[in-house]
């Protein structure tokens, strides 16, 4: 029993020193470790429905945008709360991750992925088409906090929020690739013929499967809205996207070396690192966005490098592992 949890322990001390971190740090740094967690959250989801599933979508930050008009909306519209805005963004960008991944489900590899960045782009446009609904360009402003009657919780409480929003995220994830259910789905990642022949339903798999991580992805935009309370179709473009696949690949090369296993740690550490990186080239201006853009074409050329140096790594330090048990 205790070999069976002993994975939990090192996830559980490091969301403790998080918790600890608002003491000790500015404003400014609450702030920025707010957008890596919610960065946290959309890059968890994705790696879940890719090593899972082997669902690759470049459409995330589409259904990050309908979580958040959905919450702009429902809270300057109709006076509904935090809560339930967070849950309805949430499912509403679920089911149109279901209605992407319906018809698409023939298509495979890049197909998919053009597919999904396609809808992630007609989502931005409709956002800044619709104007009686989402007013354009201009945004939606005025959008009250998480607390009752508009309270503003400060960097510190928005912080806490979202590292509890990253860590369910986390947990649910990690939960799915170890259920029976993840079983499942690796098996149709693996050989979706083989799988469907061995009597899985297939598209039921694949479908739901997008559906999580498209749920995962509107809740961090719901939140996104009450955190800013303003919301344009700027921040919701093909570039996030690619940033979230970006994150997901890294964290698939670190997440061994942070828990000597395949874990979502990974993701969540690159989402952080990736962040706070973007933060400190604020000083190149207009450049910083092609120094990152540089950073992440390397990451993906170099992918089988850091591959091959990442297992070397980690059957080092096995073995090391195993004498000191067995001492």
């Amino acid at each position: 029993m205790k070999a069976r949890y002993q994975h939990l322990l090192k996830p559980i001390v490091i969301i403790g020193l998080l918790s600890l971190l608002p003491l000790v740090s500015s404003a400014y740094a609450a702030r920025v470790w707010t957008n890596g967690f919610m960065n946290c959250i959309m890059g968890i989801s994705l790696s879940m429905s890719i090593a899972v599933a082997g669902v690759v979508s470049m459409g995330q930050a589409g259904f990050y945008a309908i979580g958040a008009y959905t919450a702009a909306i429902l809270a300057t519209r109709a006076g509904i709360g935090f809560p339930l805005t967070l849950l309805a963004g949430g499912l509403l960008a679920g089911v149109a991750g279901i209605a992407l991944a319906f018809p698409s489900l023939r298509l495979r590899g890049m197909y998919f992925m053009l597919t999904t960045m396609a809808f992630g782009e007609v989502i931005r446009l409709v956002a800044l088409n619709w104007t009686s609904l989402t007013r354009g360009p201009i945004g939606i402003t005025g959008i009250p906090g998480i607390l009752p009657g508009g309270a503003d919780l400060g960097p510190s409480g928005y912080y806490m929020v979202a590292l509890l929003l990253a860590c369910a995220t986390f947990g649910f994830c990690e939960f799915i690739a170890s259920s029976d259910y993840g079983l499942l789905c690796r098996s149709m990642r693996d050989d979706d013929t083989a799988a469907s022949v061995c009597g899985m339903n297939v598209p039921v798999l694949r479908i739901s499967a997008a559906a999580l991580a498209c749920f995962w992805a509107g809740t961090a935009g719901a939140f996104y809205a009450h955190l800013y309370s303003f919301v344009s179709p700027d921040p919701f473009s093909g570039g996030l996207s690619l940033s979230l696949l970006v994150i997901s690949m890294l964290g698939s090369l670190i997440g061994p070396l942070i828990a000597r296993r395949q874990s979502f740690l990974g993701t969540a550490a690159s989402a952080i690192l990736l962040t706070w990186l973007l933060e400190f080239l604020r000083f190149m201006r207009e450049f910083r966005m092609a120094f990152y853009g540089l950073i992440m074409i390397l990451l993906v050329v170099m992918q089988p490098q850091f591959q091959s140096a990442t297992r070397a790594i980690s059957l080092r330090v096995r073995p090391k592992e195993r004498s000191s048990h067995a001492s």
